[in-house]
């Protein structure tokens, strides 16, 4: 392991995301590496901004005389350069990378760049310069695997009854996410099964709830389907304590990745190694760090990006990847029909990012 330093990280620690969960990993794996850590919380304004985690919070009032390292998790058009610092480090989210050569100017400025994802390399390869390049690792999304056996646990929410399969998804009410295909798919294919969907957000307002479930009414009435307790999704409008997360992973079945960026799902992470099936688009890089992934293959341009005429497969940013249908559906169906032995069939290989990992990448 390389000598303890003194870090200054800024990141989006405190929010209630999955890539505030990713800073949050990377805080504790910097931790178990042995290093002294000062953190400063950053966010996007469209995610809550109102919790942290017990065991960084102290970090929060730490000051050191010195800082060897300043990581800096932002988006790449707000990476500054300190020559202060020894190493400037950036963590790039890369699910909105902007390949604009201005943007590229602030990445130049950092000695190094963390990727979570090979897939995302593999993509910045093709339309970055390679001298920019150079300056990207790979550091896997990172995991607190040891401790897993949190969420393992015999109890379940009271009103989840224990012969029904639940699908269950994590998701924003927004483009981003195709939460209206899930949805529909799910009412026009499990009305007559012994199944549930539950749908888990945490930043809606009351208006915006009442809003949410009058789509989803409306959804149910184009299928021709009455809007019952039997095919409605359960909306869960809620933050989770580590106790509710434990209740809910132990009650649901599969978990359906309807992120149609290119951004990691933490739930997935964690279900995952509980051994419970992923549904995903194949191209995700959720996909790409599971074995036990079952993958939908589609893949469009999104409407709001169709006025650039060069759009390519190469070019993650005006590219939403998006599920079809009826790949969904035949995922929903082979994760309901295999429910008594799929957990026989799945080798999840998640301990690969166990957060010991960071000490290989500093």
């Amino acid at each position: 392991m390389s000598s303890a330093k003194n870090i200054l990280y800024i990141g989006p620690y405190r929010e209630e995301s999955n890539r505030g969960f990713y800073a949050y990993m990377n805080i504790k794996a910097l931790q178990e590496a042995g290093h002294n850590i000062k953190i400063i919380p950053r966010h996007c304004e469209k995610y809550l901004n109102n919790k942290i985690h017990d065991d960084i919070e102290d970090l929060e009032k730490t000051n050191l005389d010195k800082y060897d390292t300043c990581i800096q998790h932002c988006g790449s058009s707000e990476f500054v350069y300190n020559a202060s610092f020894e190493q400037n480090i950036g963590i790039c989210d890369i699910s909105g990378f902007d390949p604009d050569p201005i943007v590229n100017n602030n990445l130049f400025l950092l000695d190094k760049i963390f990727v979570n994802c090979k897939v995302k390399l593999k993509v910045l390869k093709n339309i970055i310069s390679s001298k920019l390049f150079n300056k990207f690792v790979y550091a896997p999304q990172l995991l607190e695997y040891k401790n897993i056996q949190q969420y393992q646990t015999s109890e379940t929410f009271d009103w989840m009854e224990k012969d029904r399969f639940y699908f269950y998804a994590d998701l924003n009410f927004t483009e981003q996410y195709d939460w209206e295909k899930l949805i529909y798919t799910y009412v026009t294919t499990f009305t007559n099964h012994n199944t549930g969907l539950i749908v888990r957000t945490n930043n809606l307002s009351e208006e915006k709830s009442q809003l949410v479930l009058e789509d989803i009414r409306s959804i149910l009435t184009d299928s021709r389907l009455p809007a019952n307790d039997n095919n409605m999704p359960v909306l869960i409008n809620s933050v989770l304590d580590k106790q509710d997360l434990a209740k809910m992973y132990s009650g649901v079945h599969c978990f359906i990745d309807t992120n149609k960026t290119n951004e990691s799902s933490y739930t997935a992470l964690n279900l995952a190694a509980m051994n419970k099936p992923i549904i995903c688009n194949h191209k995700l890089t959720t996909a790409s760090y599971l074995q036990n992934t079952l993958t939908v293959n589609s893949m469009i341009c999104n409407s709001q990006a169709a006025y650039y005429n060069d759009i390519t497969d190469n070019n993650i940013y005006n590219y939403y990847y998006t599920m079809d249908t009826n790949d969904l559906r035949e995922n929903m169906l082979k994760a309901y029909y295999s429910r008594y032995d799929i957990k026989d069939n799945l080798h999840s290989n998640i301990s690969e990012y166990d957060i010991s990992q960071i000490k290989n990448v500093l």
